[in-house]
Protein backbone atom coordinates (compact mmCIF):
# COMPACT_ATOMS: atom_id res chain seq x y z
CA UNK A 1 0.00 0.00 0.00
CA UNK A 2 1.54 3.28 -0.94
CA UNK A 3 0.01 7.18 0.20
CA UNK A 4 0.64 9.52 -2.79
CA UNK A 5 -0.86 12.40 -4.63
CA UNK A 6 -3.25 12.66 -6.81
CA UNK A 7 -4.47 14.40 -9.69
CA UNK A 8 -7.96 16.57 -7.88
CA UNK A 9 -9.85 17.24 -11.21
CA UNK A 10 -9.85 13.18 -12.07
CA UNK A 11 -10.55 12.61 -8.45
CA UNK A 12 -13.36 15.19 -8.47
CA UNK A 13 -14.42 13.41 -11.36
CA UNK A 14 -14.16 9.74 -10.75
CA UNK A 15 -16.32 10.67 -7.19
CA UNK A 16 -19.24 12.26 -9.19
CA UNK A 17 -19.55 9.00 -10.91
CA UNK A 18 -20.16 7.15 -7.52
CA UNK A 19 -24.42 7.20 -7.10
CA UNK A 20 -24.01 8.14 -3.47
CA UNK A 21 -21.84 11.16 -4.20
CA UNK A 22 -23.11 12.38 -7.58
CA UNK A 23 -25.61 14.30 -5.54
CA UNK A 24 -22.73 16.58 -4.16
CA UNK A 25 -21.66 19.99 -5.21
CA UNK A 26 -18.48 20.11 -7.13
CA UNK A 27 -17.54 22.30 -3.97
CA UNK A 28 -18.37 19.84 -1.14
CA UNK A 29 -16.93 17.03 -3.20
CA UNK A 30 -13.57 19.11 -3.70
CA UNK A 31 -13.77 19.09 0.07
CA UNK A 32 -14.48 15.37 0.22
CA UNK A 33 -11.08 14.60 -1.67
CA UNK A 34 -9.10 17.02 0.43
CA UNK A 35 -9.70 15.48 3.79
CA UNK A 36 -9.36 11.96 2.49
CA UNK A 37 -6.54 9.66 2.18
CA UNK A 38 -5.37 8.73 -1.07
CA UNK A 39 -3.72 5.09 -1.29
CA UNK A 40 -2.97 2.71 -4.43
CA UNK A 41 -2.13 -0.78 -4.02
CA UNK A 42 -0.33 -3.49 -6.56
CA UNK A 43 -3.03 -6.41 -8.04
CA UNK A 44 -3.72 -9.05 -5.36
CA UNK A 45 -3.62 -6.77 -2.35
CA UNK A 46 -6.14 -7.70 0.29
CA UNK A 47 -8.48 -4.56 0.96
CA UNK A 48 -10.37 -5.99 3.54
CA UNK A 49 -11.44 -9.58 5.24
CA UNK A 50 -14.45 -10.93 7.07
CA UNK A 51 -14.58 -9.96 10.26
CA UNK A 52 -12.51 -6.87 10.18
CA UNK A 53 -13.90 -3.51 11.92
CA UNK A 54 -15.48 -1.12 9.20
CA UNK A 55 -13.20 2.19 9.85
CA UNK A 56 -13.33 3.91 6.98
CA UNK A 57 -14.76 3.29 3.39
CA UNK A 58 -13.01 2.71 -0.03
CA UNK A 59 -13.60 4.76 -3.16
CA UNK A 60 -12.36 3.09 -5.66
CA UNK A 61 -10.78 5.41 -8.64
CA UNK A 62 -9.13 3.30 -10.82
CA UNK A 63 -8.22 0.03 -11.30
CA UNK A 64 -10.55 -3.21 -10.62
CA UNK A 65 -11.38 -5.84 -7.43
CA UNK A 66 -13.18 -8.91 -6.82
CA UNK A 67 -15.21 -9.75 -3.81
CA UNK A 68 -15.31 -13.32 -2.82
CA UNK A 69 -16.32 -15.51 0.78
CA UNK A 70 -13.65 -17.87 2.03
CA UNK A 71 -13.67 -20.87 3.81
CA UNK A 72 -10.50 -22.52 4.69
CA UNK A 73 -8.05 -22.11 1.50
CA UNK A 74 -11.15 -21.82 -1.12
CA UNK A 75 -12.33 -19.24 -2.14
CA UNK A 76 -15.88 -18.58 -4.46
CA UNK A 77 -15.94 -14.92 -6.31
CA UNK A 78 -19.17 -12.99 -5.57
CA UNK A 79 -18.35 -10.00 -7.94
CA UNK A 80 -16.39 -7.66 -9.46
CA UNK A 81 -15.86 -4.01 -8.63
CA UNK A 82 -14.84 -1.92 -11.22
CA UNK A 83 -13.52 1.83 -10.39
CA UNK A 84 -15.13 4.06 -9.96
CA UNK A 85 -17.12 2.14 -7.32
CA UNK A 86 -17.49 2.30 -3.30
CA UNK A 87 -16.37 -0.90 -0.80
CA UNK A 88 -17.11 -1.34 2.87
CA UNK A 89 -19.89 1.27 2.48
CA UNK A 90 -22.99 -1.19 4.03
CA UNK A 91 -21.19 -2.36 7.01
CA UNK A 92 -20.01 1.16 7.76
CA UNK A 93 -23.44 2.57 7.50
CA UNK A 94 -24.44 -0.29 9.65
CA UNK A 95 -21.36 -0.26 11.97
CA UNK A 96 -21.04 -3.91 11.82
CA UNK A 97 -18.29 -6.32 10.64
CA UNK A 98 -17.14 -6.45 7.39
CA UNK A 99 -18.85 -9.45 5.78
CA UNK A 100 -16.75 -10.00 2.60
CA UNK A 101 -13.25 -10.48 1.56
CA UNK A 102 -12.10 -7.96 -0.87
CA UNK A 103 -8.76 -7.98 -2.96
CA UNK A 104 -7.35 -5.92 -6.01
CA UNK A 105 -7.40 -8.12 -9.36
CA UNK A 106 -4.80 -5.56 -11.19
CA UNK A 107 -3.18 -2.17 -9.88
CA UNK A 108 -5.87 0.08 -8.31
CA UNK A 109 -6.06 3.32 -6.14
CA UNK A 110 -8.33 5.02 -4.08
CA UNK A 111 -9.93 7.30 -1.42
CA UNK A 112 -10.18 6.23 2.39
CA UNK A 113 -13.21 8.10 3.39
CA UNK A 114 -13.11 8.13 7.44
CA UNK A 115 -16.74 6.50 8.53
CA UNK A 116 -17.46 9.14 10.84
CA UNK A 117 -17.23 11.36 7.41
CA UNK A 118 -19.05 9.26 5.30
CA UNK A 119 -22.27 8.86 7.84
CA UNK A 120 -22.38 12.41 7.87
CA UNK A 121 -22.18 12.64 4.06
CA UNK A 122 -25.45 10.18 3.70
CA UNK A 123 -26.91 12.06 6.91
CA UNK A 124 -27.23 15.64 5.41
CA UNK A 125 -28.11 14.69 1.66
CA UNK A 126 -31.01 12.44 1.30
CA UNK A 127 -30.84 12.40 -2.78
CA UNK A 128 -27.50 10.49 -1.46
CA UNK A 129 -29.20 8.42 0.62
CA UNK A 130 -31.60 7.21 -1.62
CA UNK A 131 -28.77 6.82 -3.70
CA UNK A 132 -26.77 4.64 -1.98
CA UNK A 133 -30.32 2.57 -1.14
CA UNK A 134 -30.23 2.22 -5.06
CA UNK A 135 -27.00 1.17 -5.41
CA UNK A 136 -26.65 -1.24 -2.02
CA UNK A 137 -30.01 -2.97 -3.57
CA UNK A 138 -28.66 -3.52 -7.21
CA UNK A 139 -25.85 -5.56 -5.33
CA UNK A 140 -27.65 -7.99 -2.99
CA UNK A 141 -29.72 -8.72 -6.13
CA UNK A 142 -26.76 -9.17 -8.18
CA UNK A 143 -25.00 -11.41 -5.17
CA UNK A 144 -28.82 -13.78 -4.87
CA UNK A 145 -28.46 -14.32 -8.67
CA UNK A 146 -25.05 -14.95 -8.83
CA UNK A 147 -25.47 -17.66 -5.82
CA UNK A 148 -28.13 -19.48 -7.48
CA UNK A 149 -26.04 -19.96 -10.68
CA UNK A 150 -23.45 -21.95 -8.40
CA UNK A 151 -26.07 -24.56 -7.88
CA UNK A 152 -25.82 -25.68 -11.42
CA UNK A 153 -23.53 -27.93 -13.18
CA UNK A 154 -19.73 -26.97 -12.97
CA UNK A 155 -19.30 -26.76 -16.87
CA UNK A 156 -22.67 -24.59 -17.04
CA UNK A 157 -21.05 -22.85 -14.04
CA UNK A 158 -18.47 -22.07 -16.07
CA UNK A 159 -19.28 -21.09 -19.14
CA UNK A 160 -21.56 -18.28 -17.58
CA UNK A 161 -18.45 -17.50 -15.87
CA UNK A 162 -16.55 -16.94 -19.13
CA UNK A 163 -19.38 -15.22 -21.16
CA UNK A 164 -19.54 -12.11 -18.62
CA UNK A 165 -15.78 -11.91 -18.27
CA UNK A 166 -16.10 -11.07 -21.78
CA UNK A 167 -18.55 -8.83 -21.53
CA UNK A 168 -16.42 -6.54 -19.35
CA UNK A 169 -12.61 -7.95 -19.75
CA UNK A 170 -13.17 -9.27 -23.39
CA UNK A 171 -10.82 -7.84 -26.61
CA UNK A 172 -11.21 -9.45 -29.96
CA UNK A 173 -8.42 -10.63 -31.76
CA UNK A 174 -7.54 -12.41 -34.29
CA UNK A 175 -7.91 -15.91 -32.91
CA UNK A 176 -10.53 -15.18 -30.58
CA UNK A 177 -11.78 -13.09 -27.60
CA UNK A 178 -9.26 -12.37 -25.19
CA UNK A 179 -10.16 -12.23 -21.58
CA UNK A 180 -7.63 -9.23 -20.71
CA UNK A 181 -7.54 -10.19 -16.87
CA UNK A 182 -4.77 -12.10 -15.14
CA UNK A 183 -6.50 -15.88 -14.56
CA UNK A 184 -5.12 -19.29 -13.26
CA UNK A 185 -7.11 -22.32 -12.93
CA UNK A 186 -7.35 -21.41 -9.76
CA UNK A 187 -8.88 -18.44 -9.97
CA UNK A 188 -11.66 -19.65 -12.30
CA UNK A 189 -12.13 -22.35 -9.96
CA UNK A 190 -12.49 -19.86 -6.91
CA UNK A 191 -15.23 -18.00 -9.38
CA UNK A 192 -17.40 -21.14 -10.08
CA UNK A 193 -16.92 -22.90 -6.63
CA UNK A 194 -15.51 -26.38 -7.88
CA UNK A 195 -12.31 -27.75 -7.31
CA UNK A 196 -9.15 -27.47 -9.26
CA UNK A 197 -9.46 -31.10 -10.26
CA UNK A 198 -12.76 -30.22 -12.06
CA UNK A 199 -12.05 -26.85 -13.45
CA UNK A 200 -8.48 -28.58 -15.05
CA UNK A 201 -10.67 -31.66 -16.28
CA UNK A 202 -13.16 -29.02 -18.10
CA UNK A 203 -10.72 -26.85 -19.55
CA UNK A 204 -9.08 -29.65 -21.11
CA UNK A 205 -11.72 -30.64 -22.59
CA UNK A 206 -12.90 -27.35 -23.41
CA UNK A 207 -9.17 -26.89 -25.12
CA UNK A 208 -9.27 -30.00 -26.94
CA UNK A 209 -12.77 -29.25 -28.56
CA UNK A 210 -11.15 -25.75 -29.16
CA UNK A 211 -13.56 -23.60 -27.63
CA UNK A 212 -10.70 -22.26 -25.75
CA UNK A 213 -6.92 -21.86 -25.63
CA UNK A 214 -4.15 -19.50 -24.17
CA UNK A 215 -2.11 -17.40 -25.94
CA UNK A 216 0.54 -15.42 -24.19
CA UNK A 217 -0.94 -16.20 -21.29
CA UNK A 218 -4.36 -15.04 -21.37
CA UNK A 219 -7.25 -17.08 -22.15
CA UNK A 220 -9.13 -16.56 -25.27
CA UNK A 221 -12.25 -17.36 -26.17
CA UNK A 222 -12.33 -19.32 -29.89
CA UNK A 223 -16.08 -20.48 -29.89
CA UNK A 224 -18.33 -17.89 -28.32
CA UNK A 225 -21.35 -19.70 -29.50
CA UNK A 226 -20.42 -22.82 -28.25
CA UNK A 227 -20.13 -21.26 -24.68
CA UNK A 228 -22.95 -19.61 -25.10
CA UNK A 229 -24.86 -23.32 -25.36
CA UNK A 230 -22.65 -24.76 -22.42
CA UNK A 231 -23.86 -21.89 -20.11
CA UNK A 232 -27.46 -23.42 -20.78
CA UNK A 233 -28.94 -19.88 -20.18
CA UNK A 234 -27.74 -19.12 -16.82
CA UNK A 235 -26.64 -15.58 -16.42
CA UNK A 236 -23.92 -14.70 -14.26
CA UNK A 237 -22.92 -10.88 -13.32
CA UNK A 238 -19.69 -9.23 -12.65
CA UNK A 239 -21.71 -6.34 -11.32
CA UNK A 240 -25.10 -4.67 -11.31
CA UNK A 241 -27.24 -2.92 -13.99
CA UNK A 242 -26.65 0.44 -12.72
CA UNK A 243 -22.91 0.34 -12.33
CA UNK A 244 -21.08 3.04 -13.96
CA UNK A 245 -24.56 4.35 -14.97
CA UNK A 246 -25.37 7.41 -12.88
CA UNK A 247 -28.63 8.55 -15.09
CA UNK A 248 -30.28 5.59 -12.93
CA UNK A 249 -29.86 7.83 -9.49
CA UNK A 250 -32.10 9.83 -8.10
CA UNK A 251 -29.95 12.74 -9.31
CA UNK A 252 -26.64 12.57 -11.20
CA UNK A 253 -23.28 14.82 -11.18
CA UNK A 254 -23.59 17.61 -14.27
CA UNK A 255 -22.06 16.88 -17.63
CA UNK A 256 -19.18 19.74 -15.98
CA UNK A 257 -18.46 17.64 -12.84
CA UNK A 258 -18.45 14.17 -14.19
CA UNK A 259 -17.25 14.10 -17.60
CA UNK A 260 -16.29 10.52 -19.31
CA UNK A 261 -12.60 10.76 -19.43
CA UNK A 262 -12.35 9.04 -15.41
CA UNK A 263 -8.34 8.46 -13.94
CA UNK A 264 -9.46 4.70 -14.65
CA UNK A 265 -8.92 5.77 -18.38
CA UNK A 266 -5.42 7.69 -17.59
CA UNK A 267 -4.28 4.36 -16.09
CA UNK A 268 -5.15 1.67 -18.44
CA UNK A 269 -2.03 1.57 -20.06
CA UNK A 270 -0.60 0.80 -16.95
CA UNK A 271 -2.84 -1.57 -15.71
CA UNK A 272 -2.34 -3.52 -19.36
CA UNK A 273 1.43 -4.01 -18.91
CA UNK A 274 1.15 -4.83 -14.87
CA UNK A 275 -1.23 -8.17 -16.18
CA UNK A 276 1.12 -8.76 -18.28
CA UNK A 277 3.83 -8.63 -16.04
CA UNK A 278 1.63 -10.66 -14.23
CA UNK A 279 0.91 -13.70 -16.13
CA UNK A 280 4.73 -13.92 -17.28
CA UNK A 281 5.16 -14.81 -13.56
CA UNK A 282 2.14 -16.63 -13.23
CA UNK A 283 0.32 -17.96 -16.24
CA UNK A 284 -2.68 -19.68 -16.58
CA UNK A 285 -1.76 -23.26 -15.53
CA UNK A 286 -1.26 -25.90 -17.84
CA UNK A 287 -4.06 -28.39 -18.75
Amino acid sequence: MTSSTFDLPSAIAALARVPCFAPLSEATLTTLANESRYLSWPAKTRLGSLGDAPKSIWVLLTGKARVFHETGDHQVTVKHLMAPCTVFEKEVIAECPIEDCVETLVPSSAFEIPAKRFRAVIRETPDAAWNLLLDVSQRFCLAARNERVLLAEPEARLASVLMAMIEWFGREGASGTRIQLPLTQKDLADHTGVSLRTMSRLLRGWSESNIVSRHKGWIVINDVTRLTELSRGLRHNLNYPGFGNTDRSLAHASTSRAPNTSPSRHLAHTEERGADDALNESAVDST
